[in-house]
């Protein structure tokens, strides 16, 4: 534990470190470990314990138990019980994600009260491991690979993160120190505990004795390649943005000269910066925003989480609050592809090809989102945009041509709704008003031994 705390530059003499203490084995042996070596550090030290007000009596017993070892050890203690199931329900979050956001507002608390600089966390190599699989299974990127860091914002330290848990189960033991056994194997419905129980096991057993070893040196490569790539990052972003009203400006060609690899996260950093975090921010919209760098045409809107927006206008891509208005999106391909998404409505649409039963001049079904095309007609650029005034296109069985204007007021579309019906055109013709009309052209004729079938879905049949 020293050797880590040195080797990351935890401690300097004359911090102040509030260690975070449950009771359980990891954090009692951190307590008495920094308790040891207070006077060799030249540190202050106080404890900090919070009841979650879940478990009842239990967390009552775990809360007296720490603070009677603070006691005994002559070591300040803040401990406070706070209503997570009541945040739970108040801010809509999970409880995991209540708990955690109201444990760092008590640790935030408790360094105010007790002037520490430095938080000091108990989890250890094993949680490290747990960590890096249970993301490598949900899916992660490269940075949710590099784990749990050792150092966090400058006052975050993780004394243990190199030790296993059975060496501190150990160390306990050999000096007969009490702590509050761990009771989460039975809770087998939580990811991690599965994880802990089940597969760690496992794989310790059958494949890798030294698994939790191994994953620890991946999570700290992974992160050593995190830290290189975000400081590339960063310093892209220093170069090629500006502020200017709350806006924040980047230029295409400052984006497409970084490569499309670094599109990702050249886009979240912005988002980052422009929002204070990225919350809620998920694939689909960085995939949305990376389409309006590669794809040019006129201007396009993305909608992102919360009152924010992305649009791309005049070579450049604008970050900023979202205005109440209509929504403005233009999508192009070069040929038609499996599946376009309309971020901005919150649908896509889905191609495929299918035989023309029967032979039939045209397709008949009951469902508006469904429409059926000749194939020879599919030729690029496959376009999707709303209505501009002007557009005309031949309906489907109608001898003449109509403007969508005329089709909105005929089937009584509101102006508000109109610039929502997205507008497919195929080689720079109107073939298909999504939801509405077909265009007469592009009808499939008797004889025709196959069809494209288009379908509008929205999110939730996707």
């Amino acid at each position: 534990m020293l050797l880590t705390m040195r080797s990351h530059g935890m401690i300097s003499p004359d911090d102040h470190v509030l260690a975070a203490v449950s009771g359980g084995a990891d954090s009692v042996a951190m307590l008495h470990v920094l308790h040891g070596l207070r006077e060799r550090l030249g540190i202050k030290l106080s404890v900090a314990h919070m009841d979650h007000g879940i478990r009842g009596e239990k967390a009552r017993r775990e809360s007296a138990f720490v603070e009677n070892l603070a006691k005994r050890l002559g070591i300040a203690c803040v401990a406070e019980a706070r209503d997570v199931p009541e945040h739970k329900i108040a801010s809509g979050l999970s409880l995991q994600e209540a708990a955690r956001e109201m444990r760092y507002g008590f640790f935030s608390d408790a360094m105010a009260a007790t002037g520490a600089n430095k938080l000091a966390l108990a989890h250890q190599a094993d949680d490290q491991a747990e960590t890096v699989f249970m993301r490598l299974v949900r899916g992660a990127s490269l940075k949710g690979l590099a784990g749990i860091p050792a150092c966090r914002d400058g006052y975050i330290i993780r004394p243990l993160i190199d030790v296993e848990r059975h060496e501190i189960e150990a160390w306990l033991r050999e000096r007969g120190i009490e702590f509050v056994p761990d009771t989460s194997a039975g809770e087998q419905h939580y990811l991690r505990n599965k994880i802990r129980h089940q597969l760690m096991p496992l794989l310790r057993r059958e494949y890798n004795p030294a698994i939790v070893a191994t994953l620890g040196r991946t999570a700290a490569l992974a992160r050593q390649d995190e830290q290189a790539l975000e400081t590339m990052v960063e310093g892209m972003v220093q170069t090629g943005l500006a502020i200017k009203h709350d806006e924040h400006i980047i230029a295409i060609a400052a984006l497409q000269e970084a490569g499309p690899n670094l599109y990702g996260r050249l886009v979240r950093r912005v988002i980052a910066g422009l929002k204070g975090d990225t919350r809620a921010l998920t694939q689909r919209h960085i995939e949305a925003v990376i389409r309006l760098i590669e794809k040019p045409g006129p201007s396009r809107t993305v909608q992102l989480p919360g009152p924010w927006c992305v649009r791309r206008q005049y070579g450049a891509l604008v970050f900023a609050r979202r205005q109440d208005g209509p929504v403005s999106f233009y999508y192009q391909c070069d040929e038609v592809p499996a599946m376009l998404e309309i971020a901005e409505l919150g649908v896509s649409l889905h191609f495929e090809t299918v035989p023309a039963a029967g032979g039939s001049a045209v397709f008949h079904n009951d469902d508006r989102f469904v429409a059926h095309i000749a194939v020879d007609k599919a030729l690029g650029p496959v376009t999707v945009r709303q209505w501009q005034q002007g557009d005309a296109f031949y309906p489907l069985g109608a001898l003449g041509s109509k403007k969508l204007k005329d089709l909105f007021i005929d089937i009584k579309i509101p102006p508000s709704e109109r610039l929502r019906v997205p507008v497919l055109l195929l080689g720079g013709r109107i073939a298909w008003v999504c939801g509405l009309r077909l265009d007469e052209r592009f009808k499939v004729l008797q004889g025709q031994p196959t069809a494209l079938r288009m379908r509008l879905k929205t999110a939730a049949q996707i």
